[in-house]
């Protein structure tokens, strides 16, 4: 089990180190087992993560996530919101487009179709539309997990433990990182307008 999750640690760091190309970590913390970290490029925030990564316990967990280990990174700033999740058993082909749906399972329940294109052979990057972004966190920060199906066929169901915590972390993350920039905020409130109940 050790080696499943360093591997999965492992694809983790190389897809938020690789997303991240060139720019400089200014703050990271730990929130209820989610990393929170904040970029800049050239003295300007360019957006915060908050990441994890999670290991099947049992089979019952391996046959429900279509994984033995998997991450997940959610990416937010200025330009937008990006989720990148994974399982260290997907084979995927770099590069291509793949539609998928994310649903919460818990909360209200909602639900966002859309496209992720392969990073790795492990790993889909899909950016949610901004009209949606604060919709898509407060969904996930009520949701107790989510259910992610790719092609049509579902790829995983993960737990969501800690994430309304660490998501509120992020959102406090993007708010300092825009003041950093210059940009007036009222906690919790995004630059595109959005606010986070």
């Amino acid at each position: 089990m050790k080696t499943i999750t360093a591997l999965a640690a492992t694809a983790l760091v190389a897809f938020t180190a690789a997303a991240q190309a060139d720019y400089e970590v200014i703050g990271e913390t730990k929130v209820a087992g989610w990393e929170i970290t904040a970029y800049h490029d050239q003295g300007k925030f360019i957006h915060c993560t908050a990441a994890q990564d999670f290991a099947a316990q049992n089979e019952t967990q391996r046959r429900a996530f279509k994984s033995r280990s998997g991450f997940m990174s959610v990416k937010w700033g200025p330009v937008g919101l990006n989720i990148g999740i994974g399982g260290v058993d997907w084979v995927l082909n770099k590069q291509q487009t793949y539609r998928t749906r994310i649903e919460f399972i818990g909360g209200q329940g909602n639900a966002f179709d859309g496209e992720a294109v392969a990073f790795n052979d492990i790993t889909l990057d899909q950016e949610i539309n901004s009209k949606q972004a604060v919709h898509f966190i407060n969904s996930m920060r009520e949701a107790h997990g989510l259910k992610y199906t790719v092609n049509g066929r579902e790829a995983g169901l993960f737990r969501l433990n800690g994430s309304s915590k660490a998501l509120m972390a992020l959102a406090q993350c993007v708010d300092t990182g825009l003041q950093y920039n210059g940009v007036q905020t009222s906690g919790g409130t995004f630059g595109n307008g959005g606010t986070f109940d």
